[in-house]
């Protein structure tokens, strides 16, 4: 279990450095070098850019986003994007330092870009519309020094690993029980928590041990890195307390046989 979390771990860490942190380098790093992170695309008017985590906008030349058109993209169904980009001009960044980073914005060459957008789905326990399917995944790897979950913007951030032949028949959704509120820390001064569901329908795929989405993150980081948008379940949480905890709940084999649930989580700051 051990191995397989490291290995999903590097790869992960190999395919996702920090968007800012390469957007606020004012080194004289060649503008040729790709950088590679998350995104949110953004359309107005048959117009479409790219909003990175940190708040800096990414606006790809009309050629670039013609590739990857013609490459079989349709910016139109992608909520949250995995992008790899070149800077058309690397003095964008320091003619823009003094601006706050939701004011700056920068010409790119779209080089990359992996729908990653999973669904997420409220229904209340125990009716009908309860369906969680819950076929094992192998488990998470981290995505931040401390935790498997990634929370930006409301985006919910996961690397999955799990085994596939075909990987088109696997499906993921979020799920939240509308009637399940925030459950209660045993110490009042604590945060209470949010429990959300990782659903997984392989839909009678095969496990092929070879064949697993961390092992091809390089090559289909869409296999594995997944988002859910949770803004909407986060606007109708009601607590007087200032943080809450988001747990997501999944069943794991760990690679193995013996199925198990475990969890993980992460502090959401209001």
């Amino acid at each position: 279990m051990k191995k397989i979390k490291f290995i999903v771990l590097c790869l992960t860490l190999l395919m996702v450095p920090f968007l800012s942190s390469c957007l606020n380098n004012t080194s004289d790093d060649n503008t040729t070098q790709s950088s590679y992170g998350y995104a949110k695309v953004v359309s107005y008017m048959g117009s479409y850019w790219l909003v990175v985590d940190s708040g800096e906008k990414l606006i790809p030349t009309s050629a670039s986003l013609a590739a990857m058109t013609s490459n079989g993209a349709d910016l139109s169904k992608i909520d949250r994007a995995y992008i790899g980009y070149t800077l058309v001009d690397k003095n964008e960044i320091t003619k823009q330092a003094s601006l706050p980073a939701s004011s700056r914005q920068y010409s790119v060459i779209l080089n990359y870009i992996a729908n990653i957008t999973h669904g997420v789905t409220s229904v209340e326990k125990g009716t009908v519309n309860d369906t969680i399917k819950s076929d094992p995944i192998v488990n998470l790897a981290l995505m931040t020094t401390n935790s498997e979950l990634l929370l930006t913007n409301g985006y919910l951030t996961i690397a999955n690993s799990y085994y596939f032949t075909k990987p088109s028949l696997h499906y993921f959704t979020l799920f939240h029980y509308e009637n399940e509120g925030l459950k209660p820390a045993k110490d009042v001064a604590n945060p209470d928590t949010l429990n959300l569901y990782l659903s997984h329908n392989k839909n009678l795929d095969g496990a092929n041990y070879l064949s697993t989405s961390s092992s091809v993150v390089n090559s289909y980081p869409f296999l594995c890195l997944m988002a859910f948008n949770i803004n909407g379940i986060l606007n109708d949480v009601h607590t007087e307390k200032s943080a809450f905890i988001i747990k997501l709940n999944t069943t794991e084999n760990a690679g193995g046989s013996t199925v198990f649930k475990d969890a993980y989580t992460i502090k959401y700051q209001k």
